[in-house]
């Protein structure tokens, strides 16, 4: 989904993935010209493997800390199926972070679960039809409207935003502009 929502024009830039995963897949499939990724559970330190792969890093979003990325360097920043497990209070901080990082004119990406799914999700959980792990993880469940109010505690100006629904409306999308 989320790389039917990147133009084909933000390609020629560079993508953040906040919560890419051991194995990178949408960085992988993306094309764009640079892509970076950070995930608490890469490995210490810096993960490059030549030229054109993912330049991969080690960092807690929940840490509070800044992302390790300079003002206005990325095109796109993604985060996908990755909202739910930050901590609600976290999310107002991190979002200026990746406002902060973002180019003028640059796209913030989200997937999350829709709300109305939390229960049945946990109840596939309860089944093993899904990780329960992962569901155990779930820190938030969010609307459009708590999504949107969040973005503008986060400094993305109000109105600068889409969002619609995939996979039969069990999840979210959002592009947020700067």
């Amino acid at each position: 989904m989320a790389n039917r929502l990147v133009p084909p024009s933000a390609r020629r830039g560079r993508v953040l993935d906040i919560g890419c995963g051991a194995i990178p897949l949408f960085l992988l499939g993306s094309g764009f010209s640079e892509r970076y990724g950070v995930d608490r559970c890469l490995p210490a330190g810096s993960v490059h493997d030549g030229p054109g792969t993912p330049r991969l890093i080690a960092f807690d979003v929940e840490s509070g800390g800044e992302l390790p990325y300079r003002e206005d360097y990325f095109d796109v920043v993604t985060m996908l199926a990755v909202f739910e497990h930050v901590e609600p209070i976290l999310l107002p901080g991190l979002l200026r972070e990746i406002h902060r990082i973002l180019k003028s004119g640059g796209l913030y990406i989200l997937t999350t679960p829709s709300a109305w799914t939390e229960k049945l999700v946990r109840m596939m959980a309860l089944l093993r039809l899904v990780s329960p792990e992962e569901v155990g993880e779930h820190k938030g469940a969010y609307t459009p409207r708590k999504i949107a109010n969040l973005l503008v505690e986060g400094n993305f100006p109000p109105g600068k935003y889409r969002h619609g629904y995939f996979e039969m409306g069990a999840n979210i999308w959002f592009i947020a502009e700067k």
